[in-house]
């Protein structure tokens, strides 16, 4: 579901994306909203207490290269600009456990790269990031929120990957 919020008044402006999922169909939705979303270490925190896990993600805006009528940015140099990036929370409810593969989860000065979110079935949740890296939710029963905060901001990249498709780790 989206939040309308009104249309946008600038390229920076945008309706807030806001998903949640309670299945494998809605969490293939998110996943793909997700796709290449930069999600800093430091953002990852899980609470046993609460049995939630929680990040922020710097989410690419697929969606507006799809927005024909979606004005370009300027840059500061004058160049156009049609790529966004937005800060995105995500939070996994009913967690009973989390396991990190491929990366040291108290490096806090590292950044992944959001390939894709698998359901494995209704109780393992996997993440799949580039260079071999993923993690693990197991989780009583699926329960997933995303929202964006705040403007979205230009980027220059857009996001390529070789045809070789990156092989998730063994979780």
């Amino acid at each position: 579901m989206r939040k309308d919020n009104g249309p946008p008044n600038t390229p920076f402006d945008h309706t807030p994306l806001e998903l949640r999922a309670e299945s494998r169909e809605d969490l293939d939705i998110i996943s793909a909203y997700l796709q290449d979303a930069i999600v800093p270490v430091a953002s990852l925190h899980f609470n046993p207490v609460q049995k939630r896990f929680h990040f922020m993600a710097h989410r690419f805006c697929w969606e507006v290269l799809h927005e024909p009528s979606q004005p370009a940015a300027q840059s500061s140099d004058g160049d156009e600009l049609a790529l966004y990036r937005v800060h995105t929370g995500v939070t996994f409810g009913h967690l009973e456990r989390v396991q990190y593969f491929g990366f040291d989860p108290k490096r806090l000065d590292v950044q992944l790269n959001l390939l894709a979110i698998q359901c494995s079935d209704d109780r393992s949740v996997i993440f799949v990031f580039s260079e071999h890296k993923g993690l693990r939710l197991e989780l009583s029963h699926l329960v997933c929120h995303i929202a964006d905060i705040g403007q979205r901001w230009p980027t220059r990249s857009l996001p390529h990957h070789p045809i070789i498709q990156d092989t998730p780790p063994s979780l």
